[in-house]
């Protein structure tokens, strides 16, 4: 079996636009592409890596960073932390996050991409952080449970109650719920509308009935044929020479 090349390990990296939800996962795969290639006593081996994933960079990141004289990878990673990653600390999210609730004139899955919007910039923070794997995987777990509570908490009625009754997981899920039930009311709209009825064309007119506003048809309202006497209605043999001179095929009987 052929060994991964480099460039199997270079497609792993997802390319970085610079929004900030995406950082963690583009730092993540980079660290894990220099772990296995990584060669500390080749530093032009390491340049080379380095700008493999400066081509990763799209977009705003390619204005902001790659134009950057960076040779390091942590040159590189404090760049785009400093650059594109969310200054506010994980304590200032984790309010944030607790604060939120539906607003008078949005929806309720508009309210549903706000908590996970801020659930991401905040396990963004985690996955930046220097701590250990084991408490890493306790914050993700207690913020993905607040980030289900603060949703549940800050929806509107009866959406929080039909969403608190079917007692969701993850917040993935919470919004599944309310998605459902958006579409559970739309259709129970739509069977209840008053003129919910099979539509019905329209009686074609019957042209041989009286309509109103017109005279009766009578005997009189035909034209009468002419008196044959006059002269009017050919003979056969005008009949015979009109065919024959249209139809130059045409045979004459004898």
């Amino acid at each position: 079996m052929a060994q991964p090349s480099i460039r199997d390990y270079m497609d792993t990296v997802p390319p970085f636009n610079g929004d900030p939800i995406l950082i963690s996962n583009f730092i993540l795969a980079c660290e894990n592409v220099i772990e296995i290639l990584g060669r500390p006593d080749d530093a032009n081996f390491n340049s080379f890596l380095v700008a493999h994933i400066r081509s990763k960079l799209v977009g705003r990141a390619t204005q902001l960073i790659a134009v950057r004289n960076l040779k390091s990878w942590n040159e590189l990673k404090q760049a785009i932390l400093f650059t594109f990653g969310d200054q506010r600390d994980e304590d200032a999210l984790m309010r944030d996050l607790i604060m939120l609730k539906q607003e008078n004139n949005e929806s309720s899955l508009r309210f549903g991409e706000k908590c996970q919007d801020t659930l991401s910039l905040l396990l963004s923070k985690v996955n930046s952080s220097v701590i250990t794997e084991a408490l890493r995987i306790e914050k993700i777990s207690m913020y993905r449970n607040l980030a289900v509570k603060t949703f549940m908490k800050g929806l509107k009625e009866p959406y929080s109650l039909i969403v608190r009754c079917r007692n969701p997981q993850t917040l993935e899920e919470a919004i599944n719920i309310v998605t459902e039930e958006n579409n559970l009311n739309y259709i129970r709209k739509v069977t209840q509308a008053p003129n919910n009825r099979l539509y019905q064309w329209p009686n074609r007119p019957n042209h041989w009935q009286q309509q109103a506003g017109q005279r009766p048809i009578t005997n009189s309202s035909f034209p009468r044929p002419q008196n044959p006497q006059q002269g009017n209605t050919p003979s056969s043999v005008q009949i015979c020479s009109l065919i024959e001179i249209q139809s130059p095929h045409f045979i004459t009987p004898t």
